[in-house]
């Protein structure tokens, strides 16, 4: 469904142009990039969505509410061990590949950007091993040190791997990203179901987990080497974290918008009850997985639009029909989930249901902040984007805090729908006032009322 709009958009808003024969295409060609990264990023969701059963099969609620939280923790641990050398590889690493000196000054960037992470992620990783036993008894539904130290290892080891397969998206290589990626997400899944078989439960999960990130990393760490060498030297990473660290904060920021919630009601009302809210989570982010095409397809060519002859009217239709697209597949998550939660876990888990339809909810309204604010972006700076975003982090926080010690899940359910909420009128407001366009509101009006009386009938 998404894949027919996205070509029916394309045919009649875009402008006329032909297309290049397939003869034409190879694989340095942006449009075959594009498709094999969307399938790498597909592929890799949908291995982890299929293992969902397999995993919950295996698990009570409390440990994987436990495994949840254990996620929640990598999820934060990567934003501040990346210290943002993913956007430094990008800024210092880019000089034109056209001639020799600009290929040396490219790979001597790399090299130092590239040292500079392993070193932070052993760092990191150490220090993990050593004060695992203390977080433990501080981390929210943390039962076992050994869990911790597991999610730890394994994060330092994924700071080795993100430069390098940065690396080859820079160098345009795509394919080799994509067996890599799928790879590692295959190995994890195969390892996951061995171990779980065994009886190890979460720690099977996690060793999994560290077994399959040591493995690309090995691989990757000997390509890089090879590729671009690693400098340890530390003359010059003062300029590379003086860019690259301010950027942790608006990962911290797309953290506690994302993933705080688990923390939250895990301490509030322990791990078995937050599974189900977790469960629904994964089912209501299929919502992103099934619209992340249309993004991947629209959020290059937005400004182009725009400068295009009746750019702005072309682009208001094209967002109004993004947004009735995810009103749609956020219908159909919401009516479809309570069957696949009622055939798919062991019963435990099927109080997930009535959470779903609220969660998709949120979702439907981020993909709407994040499409209907265009304007906010066509200025000299992005200061605006940046304060709204930091802003509904806090505010999301604040709520959270507040509202699940008084309404337990239903309290995470209100902060995450009235945070996203907010953060949308404040885009759409800020957007429209630097550039109008001209959406059809009646046309998302009525989708939205076609799609509540389904949902509730």
């Amino acid at each position: 469904m998404i894949a027919a709009l996205t070509r029916s958009l394309s045919a009649r808003w875009l402008p006329h142009r032909a297309l290049p024969s397939m003869g034409a295409l190879s694989l340095t060609h942006p449009l075959v990039q594009a498709a094999i990264y969307a399938v790498g990023l597909l592929a890799t969701k949908a291995v982890s969505f299929v293992m969902l059963p397999f995993i919950t099969g295996y698990l009570p609620p409390a440990e994987f509410g436990r495994l949840e939280v254990m996620v929640a923790i990598a999820d934060i641990a990567s934003v501040v061990l990346g210290m943002g050398l993913l956007d430094a590889l990008f800024r210092f690493a880019s000089a034109s590949n056209a001639t020799r000196e600009g290929r040396r000054t490219n790979r001597s960037a790399a090299a130092r950007i590239f040292g500079l992470s392993l070193l932070l992620g052993v760092g990191f990783g150490a220090t993990g091993l050593i004060l695992a036993p203390t977080l433990t008894s501080i981390v929210p539904g943390a039962s076992e040190t050994l869990h911790l130290q597991l999610i730890l290892v394994t994060v330092s080891l994924e700071g080795a791997i993100q430069i390098p397969l940065a690396w080859l998206r820079m160098t345009d290589r795509p394919v080799m990203y994509l067996a890599l990626s799928v790879g590692k997400a295959v190995l994890q899944a195969i390892l996951t179901m061995s171990f779980l078989e065994m009886g190890m439960g979460v720690t099977g999960v996690l060793l999994a987990g560290t077994i399959a990130a040591a493995s690309l990393g090995a691989i990757l760490v000997l390509q890089q080497s090879r590729a671009t060498g690693v400098s340890f030297r530390l003359k010059g990473a003062g300029s590379i974290l003086r860019y690259s660290a301010p950027l942790v904060l608006s990962g911290i920021a797309g953290f506690l918008l994302g993933g705080f919630d688990r923390i939250v009601l895990a301490d509030a009302l322990g791990a078995e009850a937050m599974a189900l809210y977790a469960l629904a989570a994964k089912f209501a982010l299929l919502a992103g997985l099934m619209l992340s095409p249309l993004s991947l397809w629209w959020m290059p060519r937005r400004f182009a639009m725009l400068n295009q002859p009746d750019g702005v009217e072309r682009s208001g239709k094209i967002v109004t029909y993004q947004v009735i697209a995810a009103i749609a597949v956020g219908a159909y998550i919401a009516l479809t989930s309570p069957i696949a939660i009622t055939l798919m876990p062991p019963p435990a888990y099927h109080g997930a249901i009535v959470i779903v339809p609220w969660l998709v909810l949120a979702q439907i309204l981020k993909f709407a902040g994040d499409t209907m604010n265009v304007g906010c972006y066509t200025g000299s700076d992005t200061e605006g984007a940046t304060a709204i975003g930091r802003g509904s982090a806090g505010g999301i926080v604040v709520l959270y805090l507040v509202l699940v010690p008084q309404l337990g899940i239903d309290g995470a359910v209100i902060a995450a729908n009235s945070a996203w909420f907010l953060r949308f009128i404040v885009f759409l407001a800020v957007s429209q006032r630097r550039t109008t366009l001209p959406y059809g509101y009646r046309k998302l009006v009525a989708a939205s009322a076609v799609a509540v009386a389904l949902v509730i009938s």
